[in-house]
């Protein structure tokens, strides 16, 4: 968000946290601009080569409502390497395609919703048995995929709950007003998330929840619409300082 305000080119390196204002340190520095790509690189894709001994490392983590995408030409040494994401009810498929032939390992480590629960691991015509929760976001399986040419990985799984939080709108020269996630975790059945707002505000959080698994929400209203994802309406009260609340989403038994 912040490389869409101030000079085209130009990101901050130092923000003034109160009022979303340039603190006067610099606002030209190679480092800082390259903030524009490398959430994306680092963050979302997780996204890392070792041309020396042909190994790329790929820990996407996508948003949970996204069942498709496309990440193309990851760079390997003089190879190239594509990936599709297509995701189904209970399916997902990773599908890689370099761009010549050749021995490649990939250290793949998909991030999956929290209480998901993955019964089969398909890589090429290998099969692996699971059964495992994803208690935790260190809990997603990290899998080595050796591969020539192409190759696809498949999971079987049901179950994950995971948040859509509101995109906040920066002004400049504004205080913070939106929606911070402080921490998400899965226990005993019970998707619980952290949040802090400013006090007298209210907020929506849509839920994905693709084998309706979610009974009741406590300290937030749970609202559901006929085709629609469930959302969360969660309020903070209070007058002076910014307050945190525990959501409690109550899930089915698996």
């Amino acid at each position: 968000m912040v490389y869409q305000h101030w000079a085209a080119g130009f990101v901050e390196e130092v923000l003034n946290g109160e009022t979303f204002k340039p603190a006067g340190v610099c606002s030209h520095q190679a480092w800082s601009e390259s903030m524009v790509l490398q959430p994306l690189l680092e963050g979302m894709l997780g996204y890392r080569a070792d041309a020396h001994t042909n190994r790329l490392t790929f820990r996407p983590w996508f948003p949970p409502q996204w069942n498709s995408a496309r990440v193309r030409s990851m760079k390997v040494g003089t190879r190239s390497v594509d990936c599709t994401m297509q995701k189904e009810q209970n399916r997902t498929v990773y599908s890689f395609t370099a761009n010549k032939k050749g021995p490649l390992v990939i250290d793949f480590q998909p991030i999956l919703p929290l209480g998901t629960i993955i019964e089969e691991i398909r890589i090429g015509k290998r099969r692996i048995i699971s059964g495992k929760v994803i208690r935790s976001y260190i809990d997603c399986p990290l899998l080595e995929v050796r591969m020539e040419k192409t190759m696809d990985v498949v999971f079987i799984h049901r179950g994950g709950v995971g948040i859509v939080p509101e995109l906040p709108a920066l002004e400049i020269g504004s205080t913070s007003k939106g929606l911070r996630i402080i921490s998400e975790k899965y226990s005993a059945g019970n998707y619980m998330v952290e949040c802090e707002g400013p006090p007298g505000t209210s907020f929506l959080l849509q839920i994905v929840d693709p084998d309706s698994t979610i009974i009741s929400a406590e300290n937030a209203e749970l609202i559901r619409e006929a085709n629609a994802l469930p959302v969360l309406r969660v309020t903070f009260g209070g007058y002076n300082i910014s307050q945190r609340k525990t959501i409690m989403v109550r899930l089915k038994p698996s």
